[in-house]
């Protein structure tokens, strides 16, 4: 625990961006400036970088921006990340069930769905451990998620994990 270092450099460094590129997908980091990490940097990480991979893994063509930011003037005490795909979107009827343990959304056409289903649960764990939430953006094209976060988490990571 202790300030850690923005979030890009991680997701890179671990192998997500050769994923991408592997499959023809581009991948797009940008923020205004660096948000440091009160908390369990490690932990926070692996929330954006399964949101990435997921990305990855359900888009088919064109790629992933992940993109961090102020939550704005009136809310200067949290930041947010999103992670926003050019693949087929969230289904309406899925959004809610999204970060349910076990729950695999629907595969889009000619694809398959891998994993357990619990990658976006623990993301969802953590970024809660941390004080803040995850959720699905409603936009018209691609899938779009939302990680909100306090600069200072309110709980100790060894009390939530």
């Amino acid at each position: 625990m202790g300030r850690h270092p923005p979030i890009a450099g991680l997701a890179v460094d671990n192998g997500v961006d050769p994923y991408a590129r592997e499959r023809g997908l581009y991948l797009k980091f940008s923020g205004a400036q660096p948000y440091w990490i009160d908390g369990d940097a490690v932990k926070i990480w692996r929330v954006a970088q399964n949101l990435v991979i997921n990305a990855i893994k359900c888009t088919s063509s064109g790629g992933i921006t992940v993109a961090w930011q102020d939550c704005g003037p009136d809310d200067a005490d949290r930041w947010a990340i999103h992670v926003q795909d050019t693949g087929p979107g969230v289904p309406p009827e899925e959004r809610y069930a999204f970060f349910q343990s076990f729950f695999r959304g629907r595969a889009p056409a000619g694809a398959r769905v891998e994993g357990t289903g619990l990658g976006l649960a623990i993301a969802r764990e953590f970024a809660e451990a941390h004080g803040g939430r995850i959720s699905v953006v409603t936009r018209a094209n691609g899938g779009h998620f939302r990680i909100i976060l306090p600069r200072k988490s309110r709980r100790p990571m060894a009390e939530a994990a």
